[in-house]
């Protein structure tokens, strides 16, 4: 649990502003964020053809975090069409590279799937 006083939803929305701003070609990534001991997931693709794969990924992505004990502090949206995404999990440096693994699997299962024509 965090001490320190942060607007997690706040924190959220200006990390997928800075994502879709910033980070616009990187379609997706991680970021550890040592002054607040936070690790921020973002998504710059919401894979235009088929929407719905993306929320499938995050719900995935959400239930392995909650079978791993990692909290999701704040989650957001950018800009109003929902087109980037950032996640604040409340999770330190020395799990980043298990999210950043974490979440490439799932969109790599995701994109087989895709290319396949299966349904989920």
């Amino acid at each position: 649990m965090k001490t320190k006083k942060v607007n997690w939803d706040r924190f959220a929305r200006a990390c997928a502003e800075d994502a879709h701003v910033n980070w616009f070609p990187t379609r997706r990534g991680a970021w550890c964020i040592n002054d607040l001991d936070v690790v921020v997931v973002f998504n710059n693709h919401p894979y235009e053809d088929q929407p719905a794969l993306r929320d499938e990924e995050v719900a995935e992505f959400r239930r392995r975090l909650a079978a791993e004990g990692i909290e999701e502090l704040a989650f957001a949206t950018y800009p109003e069409d929902g087109y980037s995404y950032a996640m604040v999990l409340d999770a330190s440096f020395d799990r980043l590279l298990y999210l950043e693994n974490l979440m490439t699997g799932i969109v790599t299962k995701t994109v087989l799937r895709a290319m396949k024509g299966s349904p989920a």
